[in-house]
């Protein structure tokens, strides 16, 4: 019986563990309930049901991506190498979480097969 017991309250203690989440300022967290999205909980103290609700976090401060040299043929046919920066915020968390599969990644890749509009 004692065993039961502790076994209990260690469940109990990892279920409240588990459901307790702290975001930071700069992270926003968007909350799916039962895999439907419920909510973008802001930065603090966050409680999460374990089993049903899940958090993906999103982190809103501005991320550089170097952009790997690329050849371009200017309008005078000239070749010139080109190195280009892009930077990324996220302004909207629940649409870059829910339409886009990886948006850091995708941003990454735009950037590098968009072409200039200086050229």
């Amino acid at each position: 019986m004692a065993y039961f017991a502790a076994a209990v309250i260690v469940i109990i203690a990892l279920l409240v563990m588990a459901s307790i989440k702290i975001l930071r300022e700069y992270e926003r967290g968007v909350v799916f309930f039962l895999g439907r999205f419920q909510s973008v909980m802001g930065p603090g103290l966050i409680i999460i049901l374990p089993v049903i609700q899940q958090m993906v976090r999103v982190d809103l401060r501005t991320r550089v991506f170097d952009v790997p040299p690329q050849d371009v043929i200017t309008r005078d046919n000239v070749s010139v190498k080109v190195n280009a920066v892009v930077y990324l915020r996220v302004v909207d968390p629940q649409l870059a979480i829910i339409q886009v599969a990886n948006f850091s990644e995708a941003t990454s890749q735009l950037a590098q097969t968009t072409p200039s509009a200086r050229s």
